[in-house]
């Protein structure tokens, strides 16, 4: 388990390196993203 501070130090330092990402690597990742959101509704139905 981790405390609190250490939890946050593990986020901040994610949102970071998703800022240091090229602009192609996020488009890919939000489509990615995008699909399976799609996939997982399509499931649901």
């Amino acid at each position: 388990m981790f405390t609190p501070e250490e939890i946050l130090q593990k986020g901040v330092t994610a949102g970071v390196n998703k800022l240091k990402k090229t602009l192609v690597a996020k488009m890919i990742l939000g489509f990615i993203g995008g699909a399976m959101i799609s996939i997982g509704f399509l499931a649901y139905v």
